[in-house]
């Protein structure tokens, strides 16, 4: 007992001083040959030891150095691992040892491998780019492997780490889940963060398959997974063989996504594509064995046969599932659709499959039944397709002055009826023609308001929301117009009888108001008043004077008149004619301080050049039809009295009338400045 303990602290004392020495020299006898740093040999009577020789040959009774360089933890090591190639820096870490436990052998493994990185208790490289990962593979057993990586580009980051069975990456086959890849992010000794910038997160472990535990010698490889510029790396004493054995399984895994469809990926690198909400949110829930909220979703250590595995889904929501044993590559359009050939370049084996079965044909519905196999595992997807529907928007088509506004509705039909809707949103085509608000409704009806900005034709367009994501959508037309001819009055009064006041004042005129001036008038109407954005229809004190009434008085038209002029004696002294007949001004007309004029007309009258009445003047034209301004008249003053209806004329010029204007049939402005 005593020689033991001291010669275990002889050992621990030897390997102190190697630890702490920065370089040391050994003498030994070897034998083989081969370059300088790719070989093993054996020396001083240790069992194939890999080491560093100063000589590219040497015979059993050549005495050569065994180099220890300070960034190696240990010069040599009868351990569980497979030769792998140095880079000639003194660090040769190549072993072929045999050793008790697991039945380890070195039978079959690759000798040839990139270069190794320093183990913990040497210290670690700078930041900065083009450098390959670093780390150790620390040894597999039939339970696990471990060890430790990181790059040097940035220690910051965990890196993936690969494994490979019976061969290296490329020929070897690929025991960890691409979909669920091994992450070297678990903490480990102060030696690692030491080599790892200062940060010790950089520890990885795999569970040995049972795949590999039958029996059989198979050689296990870790390759660390370069980040930034450089090259992925075959981790120093990688190459482990085992011999394995184990019991029969009496339980399996079930495991799984949540994706949206359309789109079964044919490959890793679609599925961000689709996992998203809100089917990767969905409960999945495994018959005796607990729920599952995350996509992937993993239930362990089940008990092998039959279960049920039911999925929630959102209202309205169809759900149709993908199923596969002891294989993750069969979730494809082709499997999906019961086709019997797999899809090409599946790198996860489904080619090796004379078919896409097992499971794979769609199912439709939120549960189904698996059987769990003993020692394997369930790999069952659950693809969401969002409800559909149609929308209405109306009115289909709709014209709007600028200025003014038209509501919308949008009628929505989900399918199936019980789906909900989240939301309608509305848009103009053209914000410049017409803007909507709001621009999204939460509620049934669902509706916005578009309002008119500039003339032109543009789309208001409603898109309908549903389980997350767009569903359908509607566009009506909208048409804006510039607003109708608006005039105004300046300190007079207003009367419409049996009909309305409508004048389209914009906000954007210089007095917006329909009465201007110091004196405020009255407005007075049988109908209605619409004076469109004016601020009022007062300008003198804003005041909005109205009266919804009919006149009551004594009709004083044509007839009126005639009755007590034609039989004046004085009549024609004081300016007054009759014209039987229909009557037209010849030129302009200017009536000077102290004339008169009258005019009766027994028909229709057209005033055809602009008529002026001086301070002190009178003119007045009473017919006993129509008054029709032309459309070259730009100024008219006096009295104008009209049975029917006095029209401005239609030109685009601006009619400024001064006087009284009465039309016992209405007044049509229809003169519009374009």
């Amino acid at each position: 007992m005593i020689k033991r303990i001291f010669s275990g602290l002889i050992f621990l004392l030897l390997l102190f001083w190697l630890a702490s020495a920065p370089s040391t020299v050994r003498a030994g006898t070897c034998s083989g040959s081969g370059p300088n740093n790719w070989t093993t040999y054996t020396c001083g009577g240790n069992k194939n030891v890999g080491y560093y020789c100063n000589s590219t040959s040497h015979s059993e009774t050549t005495s050569c150095g065994w180099q220890y360089d300070n960034s190696c933890s240990r010069d040599y090591y009868c351990g569980q691992h497979c030769n792998v190639k140095t880079d000639g820096s003194g660090c040769n870490i190549g072993f072929n040892c045999s050793t008790e436990g697991d039945d380890l052998t070195t039978s079959g493994c690759s000798t040839s491998g990139p270069s190794p990185s320093p183990s913990p208790g040497g210290g670690g490289g700078g930041g900065g780019g083009g450098n390959d990962p670093k780390g150790w593979h620390d040894g597999s057993s039939c339970d696990n492997s471990g060890g430790w990586t990181c790059d040097a580009d940035s220690y910051s980051t965990p890196l993936t780490v690969e494994f490979y069975a019976d061969g290296l990456k490329g020929t070897g086959s690929r025991l960890d889940d691409p979909l669920n890849p091994v992450i070297a992010d678990v903490t480990r000794e102060a030696a690692v963060a030491s080599n790892c910038g200062g940060n010790a997160d950089h520890g990885f472990g795999f569970t040995t398959p049972n795949s590999l535990k039958d029996g059989l010698t198979h050689c296990i490889y870790a390759y660390a997974i370069n980040i930034g510029a450089g090259s992925d790396r075959l981790l120093p004493l990688s190459g482990t063989n085992l011999r394995c054995f184990t019991c029969a399984a009496t339980t399996g895994k079930v495991q799984g996504r949540k994706i949206m469809y359309p789109g079964y990926p044919t490959n890793t690198t679609n599925i961000g594509l689709v996992e998203i909400e809100p089917a990767i949110s969905q409960t999945v829930t495994l018959s005796g064995d607990g729920t599952a909220n995350n996509s992937p979703y993993y239930f362990n250590n089940i008990t092998a046969g039959s279960k049920t595995v039911s999925v929630s889904a959102p209202a309205g929501y169809d759900v149709v599932s993908t199923l596969c044993y002891n294989r993750i590559g069969c979730h494809t359009d082709a499997c999906a659709a019961g086709l019997p050939l797999c899809p090409e370049g599946d790198v996860r084996g489904c080619a090796n499959d004379p078919i896409c079965t097992g499971g794979a044909v769609n199912q439709s519905g939120s549960t189904r039944t698996v059987d769990v196999p003993a020692g394997g595992y369930v790999d069952l997807w659950w693809h969401y397709t969002r409800p559909t529907c149609s929308v209405i928007l109306s009115p289909g088509s709709a014209s709007v002055e600028i200025g003014k506004t038209q509501l919308y509705t949008a009628t929505v039909y989900p399918d199936p009826p019980s789906a909900t809707v989240d939301r309608v949103d509305f848009s103009s085509g053209d914000t410049g023609v017409a803007t909507v608000n709001p621009a999204s409704d939460l509620t049934s009806a669902y509706q916005t308001t578009a309002r008119g900005e500039s003339a032109g034709p543009t789309l208001i367009k409603a898109n309908v929301f549903m389980g997350g994501g767009s569903t359908c959508p509607d566009t009506a037309n909208i048409t804006v117009i510039n607003p109708g001819p608006w005039w105004q009055v300046e300190a007079g009064n207003i009367h419409a009888d049996s009909g309305n006041v409508r004048s389209s004042i914009p906000s954007t005129a210089a007095l917006p108001y329909l009465i201007t001036g110091s004196q405020p008038g009255l407005v007075s109407y049988t109908g209605g008043l619409d004076i469109n954005d004016a601020a009022a229809i007062n300008q003198a004190g804003l005041s909005n004077w109205q009266a919804q009434t009919s006149y009551q008085g004594l009709k004083t038209g044509y007839g009126y008149f005639k009755r007590i002029l034609e039989d004046d004696p004085e009549a024609a002294a004081n300016g007054v004619t009759i014209h039987e007949g229909d009557y037209a001004t010849d030129g302009e007309i200017s009536v000077v301080d102290g004339e008169n004029m009258i005019i009766l007309v027994n028909g229709e009258v057209t005033i055809t050049d602009n008529i002026n009445v001086a301070p002190g003047g009178f003119l007045a034209i009473i017919s006993s039809g129509n008054i029709t301004i032309g459309d070259s008249v730009t100024n008219i003053e006096g009295v104008y009295v009209a049975d029917g209806i006095i029209s401005s004329g239609t030109s685009e010029s601006q009619l400024i009338g001064e006087g009284i204007f009465t039309g016992w049939g209405g007044i049509s402005l229809q003169r519009d400045f374009g």
